[in-house]
């Protein structure tokens, strides 16, 4: 009989890099058999790379990924509050279109290649 109940309240995750990240702190990755990889659009990942990693980030590194909770994300494209992001190219947030996979939610406004705040939501398709 169980007394009580072991719930894993953590906000991030420690994984290894299956290849060499193209990607940097604050960019979205999927998890693999091998471990994580730079997500691509259209990807569903696992989560964002915390701030502590500048490039290159070498195959087989140990990576802190952020799984849920808010963050900073890398966005490709101007974003504004409330908008819903996906991922797009090399793993920076994108808004998301009818179809893709809603990673996270803008809760500040950002420009192209600069880090928006974002809750991720993993909210299913837009």
């Amino acid at each position: 009989m169980f007394f009580a109940s072991m719930v894993d309240d953590s906000l991030t995750r420690e994984f290894t890099t299956s290849a060499a990240l193209t990607g940097g702190a604050f960019t979205a990755v999927v998890l693999g058999e091998n471990g994580v990889a730079t997500a691509a659009a259209g990807d569903t990942p696992i989560g964002i790379i915390t701030a502590e990693y500048e490039l290159p980030i070498a195959a087989n590194a140990p990576v802190t990924v952020q799984v849920r909770g808010g963050c900073l994300w890398t966005v490709g494209e101007d974003v504004k509050p409330g908008d819903l992001l996906a991922v797009g190219a090399d793993g920076k947030a994108a808004k998301a279109a009818s179809g893709d996979f809603v990673f996270a939610q803008a809760i500040t406004a950002a420009t192209a290649n600069s880090a928006a705040h974002v809750l991720i939501t993993r909210g299913g398709k837009a």
